[in-house]
């Protein structure tokens, strides 16, 4: 239903989680979250800074004590409880959905697909729970000689924690301070499960770093490929979520002989996209997430015009409240242009032109590309893959 025909979201939880419980922080800092779709305030919450994240990674730590419950548990018991937030989440999947259309703006029904996607993911590592297995290893003498994994200990994250749980880990989870209160919401279920979520919107320094930090994920469009097929499939890669997505199709290649084609499809398809409210069960795009992400976005469709690219649709906002653009295609891009090059994160499609065959992949790891040469997806469309 439309905003103004459904009842408010009620915010539940706006405290940092510590030690299984809500509390203030240190200095008493907030943080605003602003609704994306009228611009409006939704609460505020609770700001961590570095002695909050001190108290936490503290607590973290004696969670994880030799001897501790969590370090004594049975790894088949670690899995159930994973489950039972698993349960817990699929029980409140339209409240969670509701949160996370109201603070992130993405459409509903894309949100409650979100939520079933956790509560997979979390049944699948609460099944791994007591599979985590090390080796045999068959070394010359007369010794035996085997592996055996143990968790690394306190682990400060921003998402995935369900492998590190799964792993026997604690974890001190930051979420977004922009979209906080799903994860906020989570931390009661995990209190439910009956362990403990260190859980603060805060920036800390951490060792053993694994980062994701997104991408141009390219798509190559051969002239043999389901036309059709490729153009839906390349709309959807950049438009999901607003183009807000680190694997998003960002940038595609297309070659020559159905070049046009592509375009001109391209450019019907992005024409019918429905661009409004989250809560409404017709829109396929809501509002970016905050005004810095709009303006963001906007300064890269300017650059992309400055530079010589074709804007063949959008490129600029929709209404005059709420951070809502209009779905954007670019064709005639070249890969020195600033939206081939950079991560934009909004909902801009660039469809270049494959020039050579050996030349493309060059293009798909060029080192030019920010903020890194790698990717977390890559699509090609073909019916010929010898």
């Amino acid at each position: 239903m439309a905003s103004q025909d459904r009842p408010p979201v009620e915010i539940k939880y706006k405290q940092l989680f510590i030690d299984n419980k809500f509390v203030d922080s240190i200095n008493g800092k907030t943080i605003p979250v602003i609704n994306p779709t009228n611009e409006e305030l939704i609460c505020e919450v609770q700001a961590a800074e570095k002695e909050d994240v001190d108290v936490a990674v503290k607590a973290a730590r004696r969670a994880f004590e030799i001897g501790s419950s969590w370090r004594r548990m049975d790894a088949s018991k670690r899995g159930k409880l994973l489950e039972k937030f698993a349960q817990l989440l699929e029980k409140n999947k339209e409240y969670v959905a509701s949160l996370d259309c109201l603070d992130n703006g993405k459409p509903y029904f894309d949100a409650e697909e979100d939520v079933a996607a956790v509560v997979d993911l979390f049944r699948y590592y609460a099944g791994w729970c007591d599979k985590i297995c090390g080796k045999t290893i068959p070394v010359d003498g007369n010794y035996f000689t085997y592996t055996v994994h143990e968790p690394v200990g306190v682990c400060g994250q921003i998402i995935p924690l369900g492998p590190a749980l799964a792993c026997g880990n604690t974890v001190v989870l930051k979420p977004s301070e922009v979209t906080p209160l799903s994860a906020l919401f989570c931390a009661q279920l995990f209190k439910e499960t009956g362990r403990k979520v260190m859980c603060a919107a805060a920036q800390s320094n951490l060792k053993r770093v694994t980062l994701e930090l997104g991408g141009k994920s390219p798509l190559i469009v051969f002239s043999d490929c389901d036309l059709d097929f490729a153009v839906t499939v390349a709309h959807g890669a950049i438009m999901n979520n607003h183009g807000q997505n680190c694997c998003a199709g960002s940038r595609t290649f297309v070659e020559d002989k159905i070049y046009d084609q592509f375009v001109e499809k391209s450019r019907e398809l992005v024409a019918s996209r429905s661009v409004g409210d989250p809560f409404d069960p017709l829109t396929q795009q809501g509002p970016l997430v905050n005004k810095a992400q709009f303006d963001k976005v906007l300064g890269f469709v300017e650059q992309g015009k400055a530079q010589g690219a074709k804007l063949i649709y959008g490129g600029e906002r929709v209404g005059d409240k709420g951070f809502f653009i209009k779905p954007t295609v670019f064709c005639d891009v070249t890969d020195d242009m600033s939206i081939a090059t950079d991560e934009i994160f909004g909902p801009v499609q660039s469809i270049l032109h494959i020039i050579h065959l050996l030349r493309i992949f060059s293009k798909c790891q060029c080192s030019d590309i920010r903020p890194s040469p790698e990717h977390t997806a890559h699509h090609t469309f073909t019916t010929d893959i010898f």
